[in-house]
């Protein structure tokens, strides 16, 4: 499966940014620094595949690595592909002891 391909792999989880749900049911979005990829897989499956990504919201699971900043007034992250995620209030605590900025 694709998921577990570009989840198991070390190369993939440095360079990945964030998955996302899709507005495509049973689909995921990753995003990565180059690129993103959409396949079928559920967020929860990602989460449990890799410690080193955190589920923040109902809709986006990131790599706390490759955040560039986080914005605690209106809880979104960014990314240095322009990416944003929100960030669930009962989430932002944890993930600001997950991230080094």
């Amino acid at each position: 499966e694709i998921a577990q391909c570009l989840v198991g792999s070390e190369m993939c989880i440095r360079d990945s940014l964030y998955f996302e749900t899709s507005d495509i049911v049973h689909k995921v979005i990753l995003y990565t620094k180059e690129e993103q990829i959409e396949f079928y897989g559920s967020l929860s499956q990602i989460e449990k595949s890799d410690p080193r990504l955190f589920k923040c919201h109902k809709s986006f699971l990131v790599n706390p690595e490759n955040i560039i900043k986080l914005d605690k007034s209106t809880g979104t992250v960014y990314f240095e592909n322009g990416g944003v995620c929100y960030v669930s209030k009962l989430k932002l605590k944890k993930l600001l002891e997950r991230i080094s900025l």
